[in-house]
């Protein structure tokens, strides 16, 4: 009787894999791991991947980093996956670099890290982008420069890495290490306070009610001072009891006031804590 497997694209490679074809090691490999056509084995997986990455084969090795990451198919070894990812990257695979760099990252090597950042970055790649700012903005691995940190995030933001927006955002807002931009802070707080931020909002309430770089908007403020006093941050809480009793963005309300500056007080805000004993 005829493999039930025979027409399957998991039959060819197989074949072709055995004769000691590399890339036919790869699709087997992966055959295995999604049971396309097979049984999921991610151990058998393993020693397809393992066969062509010894070979030479850069998806491979970079396969067998990922696995060992993981703990699929095999034991979980950051080293090993380490050493996989380094192989992948020196034969070309940015992904590897990326992964690498990440690991590194989490064990607190930034020396090592920043680089292969660095060259991701340089390549496109928005995570990498988002990294190489922050070692710039907290100095890690590289001297702290503002103005590079502020660049990077622009980058990574404008190729959607959230994060890169609300640290830029937050970079312009205090001007700690580069001049203090709120217009530019804005634009970085209001599409994500739009989306549901609490923080962000928080920071545009207080751009708006100031008038800082921005025409001064009460109304729109307290409607951001609101989301983060809701989302329990306790300032807003105390910036949200002031608007209801200065009567600003607000129906003046001292009930109001005092819900809210009670909110505060018991969310740990000092100087709310003090109103309420004067």
């Amino acid at each position: 009787m005829d493999d039930p497997n025979h027409h399957t694209p998991g039959y060819a490679f197989l074949l072709s894999a055995e004769r000691g074809n590399r890339n036919a090691m790869f699709m087997v490999g992966k055959a295995l791991l999604d049971g396309d056509g097979c049984a999921v084995d991610p151990a058998a997986a393993v020693g397809w991947f393992r066969r062509a990455a010894e070979g030479g084969h850069p998806p491979s090795e970079l396969e067998l980093g990922t696995l060992f990451e993981r703990g699929i198919g095999v034991s979980q070894d950051l080293q090993a996956a380490k050493g996989w990812y380094k192989r992948a990257g020196e034969n070309g695979i940015l992904d590897a670099k990326v992964n690498l760099a990440r690991l590194l990252d989490d064990e607190g090597n930034y020396r090592a890290a920043f680089p292969l950042w660095l060259e991701a970055a340089q390549a496109g790649d928005a995570t990498a982008q988002f990294f190489v700012g922050r070692a710039f903005q907290e100095s890690l691995g590289v001297g702290m420069d503002g103005m590079a940190a502020v660049e990077w995030y622009r980058r990574a933001s404008e190729g959607g890495v959230v994060q890169a927006t609300f640290n830029l955002g937050q970079m312009t807002f205090f001007g700690d290490i580069v001049p203090r931009d709120c217009a530019t802070a804005y634009a970085c707080f209001r599409p994500l306070a739009e989306q549901g931020d609490a923080e962000a909002a928080f920071f545009l309430g207080g751009i708006l009610v100031n008038g800082w770089d921005v025409p001064q908007d009460f109304a729109a403020a307290a409607r951001y001072i609101r989301q983060a006093a809701e989302a329990n941050i306790p300032l807003a809480q105390f910036q949200l009891a002031d608007l209801y009793e200065r009567g600003l963005g607000v129906e003046q309300s001292d009930a109001q006031a005092r819900l809210w500056m009670r909110r505060a007080a018991d969310n740990g805000d000092p100087t709310a804590q003090a109103r309420l004993t004067t």
